[in-house]
């Protein structure tokens, strides 16, 4: 009730939300015998609608008590990233296990518990030399792992999405497999439904995060789209993009986004730089359909992996849009109104 009040819950709408919150109980039932009522202080209803708003309200402070990390908080999901500087180590161990102290903090303030057994460490490096101090959290010392699972991403130890595609690729195969074995029941439009809606779909939850993995791991998604192609007879098997032409397409709508300043926190830092005038001149030379071009953020020193991402990628791609809409584009106009265009041009 307290951070309601900090947000400037008053009145009458305080007091409804003081009645639902109030005198809650649990009781376990169990071979037709219940067990005595026990008093609940804490939390918010499971499954209630208000439920999920009133979650964020009360963790959206979690993230301020972390001081030396950057910290990624989604829903009831809290990763913290510290980069290790040459020759600091240590230091950066002392100062995660004092964000992590500083969480533990709060959660015995608000009654909110972190579970220790549930959090885990990765270091992502390409070094050989991987020694670095066990992190402790409360009273317990965290295992470093192989890989985590982040918001349904696999990251490995060394930074690629070995793990990840073919983690994914798998999966799709299953799902494709079940289409397989009751395709006898559907026409083509039926079949291609089916896979954009059950197979398509998983291959492409978060296609902009790993589209830095290397072609031998996005190869593995194109067999499972080439496998099911092989299942529609008709020519409209033609009419299914590639997987990265909808990676481009995909790429291009985040970018309207962030043009439109509609970024949320850290993505909004994405945002792609434009070039200087100067530069924009040399259109006609360059044979380029419109003017609204970005700067190049790939350098020869860059590793292969930025090439391969968006921030590496999309300014080729943006650049080589042929939409003369962008040339007369100005900053009051938004960019997300001609997005569904330009990705209709690029993913046909």
């Amino acid at each position: 009730m307290k951070h309601l009040w900090s947000i400037g819950i008053r009145s009458n709408a305080y007091k409804l939300f003081e009645s639902y919150l109030s005198n809650r109980f649990l009781i376990v039932v169990a071979n037709g015998e219940c067990s005595n009522k026990m008093s609940i202080h804490s939390g918010v209803p499971q499954g209630a609608i208000w439920s999920p708003l009133l979650f964020d309200i009360f963790v959206r402070k979690v993230p301020n008590r972390v001081k030396h990390a950057l910290s990624l908080f989604y829903a009831d999901d809290l990763t913290l990233i510290r980069e290790i500087e040459t020759g600091k180590r240590e230091k950066t161990n002392s100062e995660l296990e004092d964000d992590l102290e500083r969480l533990v903090g709060f959660g015995k303030e608000w009654l909110l518990e972190f579970e220790v057994s549930k959090t885990q460490s990765l270091m992502i490096t390409r070094k050989r030399n991987r020694e670095f101090p066990r992190i402790k959290m409360g009273d317990v010392m965290l295992e470093e792992e192989e890989s985590l699972k982040v918001l349904g991403f696999i990251v490995d130890k060394r930074g690629n999405w070995a793990a990840h595609t073919t983690t994914v690729a798998a999966e799709a195969r299953k799902r494709l497999g079940a289409i397989e074995r009751i395709k006898h029941y559907l026409d083509d439009q039926g079949i291609i439904t089916a896979y954009k809606a059950f197979v398509r779909s998983k291959m492409e939850y978060g296609n902009i995060v790993y589209w830095g993995a290397a072609d031998t791991h996005l190869d593995k998604l194109d067999k499972i789209q080439n496998a099911a192609k092989k299942l529609i007879k008709s020519h409209v098997k033609k009419d299914i993009p590639s997987l990265e032409d909808r990676r481009k397409a995909a790429a291009v709508g985040l970018t309207c986004k962030l043009l439109d300043g509609k970024g949320r926190g850290k993505l909004q830092e994405m945002k792609p730089m434009p070039q200087s005038k100067n530069i924009r001149r040399s259109r006609r030379i360059s044979g380029s359909s419109h003017s609204f071009k970005f700067q190049n953020q790939s350098k020869p020193k860059s590793l292969e992996v930025f090439k391969r991402s968006f921030r590496g990628r999309i300014p080729e791609i943006w650049n080589n849009i042929k939409d003369r809409s962008l040339s007369n584009k100005s900053p009051t106009v938004e960019f997300q109104k001609i997005r569904k265009k330009i990705q209709r041009n690029i993913a046909s």
